[in-house]
């Protein structure tokens, strides 16, 4: 091997080790990597991000580490365009065309600042970069932040004193780090439609995701003056997705979808929550959840059947044959609202494409 070629595969086992640091940051699925490292290598298997990070050293082909940096780097910069997020619809559009127009121009005439964009900064969003979907009907501006962020991440034993690793096969923390983040502004201009994602939805607490949803609403209206032209502000009308919950619920049972966990009350005003475990794939089709539906559905009173069922409150189904998980969290205190029940956002993990992002707002949309 020649010292340009090291030079050259130093570079890469590099880029790809900085990738896969970002990839643990967003507290991607590890078993995501390994599949990635095991179509370059049998023996290219580890426990943790930092095992495979070792495992670049054995690596020497070039060819072979460009491949597996290339589809690294893919599956990251999907992962940021269009996973893990937390996603808000506003229908019915006015001057959509207009939306678009200033959007472009914020793109067009930002000067980036590396200093100010590094900076932890709760307000503001700067341009990252637009991503045309299709055709110029379906655009995606991209912002970015820099967060501190909580994330909990396992403890290398190594690194601890053998009195306490000697206790322990696996041990975990918490530490705070700051993380730059990418929410964008979907433009679908063929339906009139607007989607806000925020980035890193199962990572930030409720409370805080919530803040960071309303700060980039702000920055978006203020960003388009819709603070000033009050007759531009859609954003005072997300859609309402409560309807959707119950409506999950009760889609017909098949083989390619499922309920993956529940949130539901009785008519008692008993809560229950059940999560999906073992090889089972719906919640609906487990045994005790079934025959606890079908003894409400059957109680008898006074020789009259009531015919009782369940509200559920909160709710995620996973679509297997795309590996989408759609997430509807309302809470227990919302059935009882004044104003009625009303939820806002949805929770979209596994997917890697517009179309997935699309598939999500389809059934939504249908649903509702």
């Amino acid at each position: 091997m020649t010292d340009d070629q090291k030079h050259d595969t130093d570079d890469v086992r590099e880029i790809i080790a900085s990738t896969l640091d970002i990839a643990e940051e967003r507290a991607m699925s590890l078993k995501e990597f390994q599949r990635i490292f095991k179509t370059v290598g049998r023996n290219l298997s580890g426990r943790k991000f930092s095992d495979l990070q070792q495992k670049l050293s054995a690596i020497y082909d070039l060819e072979k580490l460009e491949k597996l940096q290339e589809k690294i780097s893919d599956t990251v910069n999907r992962h940021i365009l269009f996973d893990d997020k937390f996603l808000t619809v506003y229908q019915g559009v006015e001057n959509i065309a207009e939306i678009k127009q200033k959007l472009d121009a914020i793109f067009e005439s930002y000067q980036p600042d590396p200093e100010a964009e590094l900076q932890v900064n709760k307000r503001t969003f700067y341009p990252f970069q637009k991503y045309n979907i299709r055709d110029d009907l379906i655009i995606s501006y991209q912002f970015s932040q820099v967060r501190e962020l909580t994330v909990r991440q396992e403890i290398d034993t190594d690194d601890l004193k053998d009195s306490v690793s000697d206790l322990y096969s696996s041990v975990f923390g918490f530490k705070t780090t700051e993380l730059r983040c990418f929410d964008s502004v979907i433009l679908d201009e063929e339906r009139s439609l607007l989607i806000l994602l925020v980035d890193l939805a199962r990572v930030m607490p409720r409370n805080e995701l919530n803040v960071i949803h309303s700060n980039f609403s702000h920055f978006i209206k203020r960003e388009l003056g819709l603070e000033i032209m009050q007759q531009y502000d859609f954003l005072a009308a997300p859609l309402d997705l409560f309807p959707c919950i119950q409506k999950f619920y009760d889609e017909a049972v098949d083989k390619i979808s499922g309920v993956t966990e529940i949130y539901f009350t009785t008519t008692e005003g008993t809560a229950h929550h059940e999560k999906l475990r073992g090889d089972s794939v719906d919640i609906r089709q487990v045994t005790y959840h079934e025959s606890g539906v079908n003894g409400l559905k059957n109680t008898v009173v006074d020789g009259v059947k009531l015919d009782e069922t369940i509200t559920p409150y909160r709710i995620s189904k996973k679509y297997y044959d795309r590996d989408i998980e759609i997430s509807l969290n309302s809470s227990y205190n919302a059935l009882s609202n004044i104003n009625g029940s009303h939820l806002y956002n949805a929770f979209v993990i596994g997917s890697r494409s517009y179309e997935d992002i699309e598939f999500v707002l389809n059934k939504l949309l249908t649903l509702r």
